[in-house]
């Protein structure tokens, strides 16, 4: 599993190295932003331009600097992303670098992401980004929330409409 230390010097590593910009993604996110005590295996970072060969080496060249072994790099990560229509309008500045900047996906973003496959772990998932928005006071657009969920498996969405 992935600490927390590796996983700062992990972006660390990226912002200052890589002329890109990156969004986290997944359980990693969570990890990273200490919302949930869920470890990770992976690690689910896109560019948000097109994901291209060199970067997938770049991504594994700092994930073997930072001390982690180079299939942490989710290549799924990007297919899942690119799925959603309109995604870099979702984005949200998360941190900033010397050569790039590092976004994460705003709320609803990440319900979406989410419940595209919709396991037990992402509905957990679901909940411990909600809980993190609720405890940082950020703002929740129920109306999009409650949009986004009705599209869903109902049976799937009502533990994430309990914690609304």
């Amino acid at each position: 599993m992935i600490t927390r230390n590796q996983y700062d010097e992990f972006l660390k590593n990226i912002l200052e190295e890589i002329d890109s910009d990156w969004v986290i993604i997944g359980g990693s996110l969570l990890a990273i932003i200490h919302a949930s005590d869920r470890t990770t295996a992976d690690i689910d970072i896109c560019p948000l331009n097109e994901m291209t060969n060199e970067h997938r080496l770049l991504l594994m060249n700092v994930a073997v600097r930072s001390g982690l072994p180079i299939e942490v790099i989710n290549p799924g990560a990007d297919f899942f992303l690119r799925q959603i229509p309109n995604w870099k309008a979702s984005l949200i500045l998360f941190k900033s670098g010397k050569r790039g900047s590092l976004f994460r996906p705003s709320l609803e973003l990440y319900l979406k992401l989410k419940l595209n496959r919709g396991t037990d772990t992402d509905i957990e998932d679901c909940i411990s980004f909600i809980i993190w928005y609720k405890k940082n006071s950020l703002e929740i657009n129920l109306e999009a929330i409650k949009n986004i969920l009705d599209s869903y498996d109902s049976e799937k969405t009502i533990k994430i409409m309990e914690k609304i």
